[in-house]
């Protein structure tokens, strides 16, 4: 039985959409690694010292020691007890038209539906586009790209690269 789920891939895939869907299945919280880096959440600032990514590692680790979770996000040079003690690791590889696609339609919907304040403008928007092409250019050979990690994992990984297999594999998760 799955209990522990890891689900990667860069910004506007839908991992954290994923990761609810799947945690209510399994009956368990999400954990977003994007809370654990910025503020979101827990008493952390992000820095990029040497003690910060410890603090980081050691926080991950508290999540991954329980019994059941679902973690998501894009990190990738710190989130080896993660990957090591999931049960599976999801990869979402979705097309880079999709992924630009949506990451302008959160950006609208945050800013002007859901008024929220973040301090994302559509500058900081193209440039996550961009980084995001960057991504998904990254070969095995990149110590800690994806395509290296589902390498390095590849017995439990599910490499999903549409949304069609996306929405099949969450209908046929038990």
């Amino acid at each position: 039985m799955i209990k522990r789920i890891h689900i990667m891939g860069i910004p506007g895939t839908g991992k954290s959409t994923i990761a609810k869907k799947l945690a209510s299945k399994i009956n368990c919280n999400t954990y977003d690694l994007d809370d654990l880096l910025w503020e979101r959440k827990y008493d952390l600032r992000w820095d990029r010292t040497p003690e910060g990514k410890i603090k980081l590692i050691k926080m991950l680790n508290n999540i991954v020691k329980k019994n059941k979770w679902v973690v998501e996000g894009c990190s990738r040079k710190w989130i080896k007890a993660s990957l090591d003690r999931a049960d599976l690791i999801i990869f979402l590889d979705l097309p880079i038209k999709t992924i630009s696609l949506r990451l302008i339609k959160r950006y609208i919907r945050r800013k002007y539906i859901q008024k929220q304040k973040h301090k994302e403008n559509l500058l900081m928007q193209l440039e996550l586009i961009k980084c995001s092409k960057k991504l998904k250019n990254e070969t095995e050979q990149d110590e800690h790209s994806f395509k290296s990690i589902v390498k390095k994992y590849n017995k439990k990984t599910v490499h999903l690269k549409t949304q069609k297999e996306v929405n099949n594999f969450i209908e046929n998760f038990k």
